[in-house]
C-alpha cells in the first residue's frame, strides 16, 4: 500500500518546481543571461535549489519500471547507474527491457536489487504490491518509447495511473 496524499504531495512539489524552472529560463539564451550579472546568479542559485529538491523527492525510489519498444538507444549510462541507484526493484519490460537488463547482468551483481522481467504492462501490478516498501516511490521511466503495446506514452501513462490507483 502506499500513502496516496503524500504521493500527490510530492508530485506537486515537483510539478512546481519544474513550473518556476521553466519560468526562470523562458528568457535565457545562452549561460551568459545567470553568469553576467548578481542578479542573474542568483537565479541561477534558485534553479539549482530547485533541482536538489526534485532530486531530494525522488530519493524514495524503491521501484523502477523500465522498457518497451527497442529503438536501438544507447543504454550503456544505465548498465553503471542502476546497480548503484539504491533502486531496489527494476522491473523490464519490452526489447528495450530485457536489452536494460542483459546489459545490467553483465556487470557486478547489487545482492540487494530485484530484477523482474515482464511481458504485459498488466503485470507490473502484481509485483509493485509484492515489492515496492510501503509509503516509497514506484516510477515509471521507461527509457524506452511505448508503441510495443500502447499507441502512445500518454495511454501507458494513463494504464499506469490507474494501476498505481488500485494497488
Amino acid at each position: 500500500m502506499y500513502d496516496k496524499e503524500l504521493l500527490i504531495s510530492i508530485f506537486d512539489q515537483i510539478f512546481e518546481a519544474i513550473e518556476k524552472i521553466e519560468s526562470r529560463t523562458k528568457d535565457a539564451k545562452s549561460a551568459v543571461y545567470f553568469t553576467s550579472s548578481v542578479e542573474g546568479m542568483e537565479k541561477l542559485d534558485g534553479i539549482c535549489m530547485l533541482f536538489i529538491a526534485i532530486g531530494e523527492s525522488l530519493k524514495n525510489v524503491d521501484t523502477l519500471i523500465l522498457g518497451g519498444k527497442d529503438r536501438g538507444i544507447d543504454y550503456s549510462p544505465l548498465f553503471s547507474f542502476l546497480p548503484e541507484s539504491g533502486v531496489s526493484n527494476l522491473i523490464f519490460i519490452g526489447e528495450a527491457g530485457k536489452r536494460i537488463r542483459n546489459g545490467i547482468e553483465k556487470l557486478p551483481k547489487n545482492t540487494n536489487q530485484r530484477l523482474f522481467t515482464i511481458n504485459q504492462f498488466s503485470e507490473i501490478s502484481e509485483l509493485i504490491r509484492l515489492h515496492t516498501r510501503p509509503g516509497a516511490i514506484c516510477l515509471l521511466s521507461p527509457a524506452a518509447a511505448s508503441y510495443d503495446q500502447f499507441k502512445n506514452f500518454e495511454e501507458r501513462g494513463e494504464v499506469f495511473r490507474k494501476i498505481a490507483e488500485n494497488i
